[in-house]
């Protein structure tokens, strides 16, 4: 079990964080990715592990509904990893993590994610924090690293409930499905992904402008989250101008609605860098305006497709006590050949 789960800076200034999305647990599932993520503890060694959302796929985990031991089940063959080495952890929820086979309604999501919350809490090494309840979403929380030689704040991570897709929109603001049609000049309407909405914007520039004034300074920040924002399109139409390094396997799969996050981070002035997972052949990174942003690749694909091989792993971040640009890379795991998939059994454990 971790100590006191609280995240400080090492003796050299530096904290070191992995990034995993997309694991896609299931009842019936091929998948190594326990060997996958040995490879990148190893790589890594982190400090924090974050987990940006579909550690399952729940309308295909659950047969009928929400079932609270199937699901730790799954966890206890996945976290053991990190509760044995002491790796504190957080999550962030996808658009997978709390579908159901009945309708995808707010109160059926509401209830499936409260019931993978009270299971995540159940381990020692889990630090996710409870959303605001009244807020969209249920993970929008914000994490603090204390300096190397002091109980002040050093850096904060920002959690961000990216919801599940457009119905969020249509759900919160009333729409007619045909209301979100735009031209095809825009951006494509095949993208039915979602964002945090205007409440979860609020709540992110409000905490940050108390976070201030408690520590009578602006203290840097990085924000995490499942999906993408629109602007992940910006550094990929602008390669050359935002630093593009990475593999664009596929589309950015992002809101065709902008509420305005990335605005506001750059109003406030303290994120450096906003990281996601999601479209699983994309892992490319870049900077816009200042602010670095990252895919961390995926680490399982159902589709099993060949291509995901090439970005499959996860996303180091590295940040500085002293205020130095935080460094980032891509682990991929084609680097330490692994195969794409291997049954599973009771061996596998």
């Amino acid at each position: 079990m971790c100590a006191d789960n609280k995240l400080r800076f090492r003796e050299d200034g530096s904290f070191h964080i992995l990034m995993v999305s997309d694991l896609h647990g299931g009842e019936k599932y091929f998948r190594p990715q326990k060997k996958a993520l040995k490879i990148l503890l190893d790589e890594a060694k982190p400090d924090l592990v974050i987990f940006g959302g579909d550690m399952v796929v729940s309308g295909m985990f659950y047969a009928h509904e929400c079932r609270e031991e199937t699901f730790k089940d799954y966890l206890d063959y996945t976290i053991t990893l990190l509760e044995e080495r002491n790796i504190p952890w957080a999550h962030v929820y996808g658009n997978h993590d709390c579908e159901s086979k009945f309708a995808l309604t707010p109160d059926l999501q509401r209830k499936c994610a409260l019931m993978q919350q009270k299971v995540y809490k159940s381990y020692g090494c889990c630090i996710s924090g409870q959303g605001d309840l009244s807020l969209h979403g249920l993970s929008n929380y914000v994490l603090e690293v204390l300096c190397s030689d002091s109980d002040e704040a050093g850096y904060y991570l920002y959690a961000m409930d990216s919801l599940s897709s457009e119905k969020d929109f249509i759900d919160a603001f009333g729409l007619n499905v045909s209301t979100m049609k735009l031209p095809n000049n825009m951006i494509p309407v095949q993208n039915r992904d979602s964002m945090p909405l205007f409440d979860q914007v609020k709540w992110y520039y409000e905490t940050s402008e108390s976070l201030e004034v408690k520590n009578s300074k602006k203290v840097p920040a990085i924000m995490w989250m499942h999906n993408p924002i629109p602007e992940f399109r910006l550094i990929s139409e602008n390669k050359e101008e935002c630093k593009f390094e990475g593999v664009m396997g596929e589309r950015v799969c992002c809101s065709i609605m902008n509420t305005g996050l990335f605005m506001a981070c750059l109003q406030r002035g303290d994120v450096k860098g906003i990281f996601c997972g999601h479209d699983h052949l994309n892992d490319f990174s870049g900077e816009l305006f200042g602010i670095k942003l990252g895919y961390d690749g995926a680490l399982y694909d159902m589709r099993r497709d060949k291509d995901i091989e090439d970005n499959r792993g996860g996303r180091e971040i590295i940040l500085y006590e002293d205020g130095r640009e935080l460094f980032t890379r891509q682990i991929r795991l084609k680097d330490y050949n692994l195969p794409i998939e291997e049954p599973w059994d009771e061996n596998n454990r």
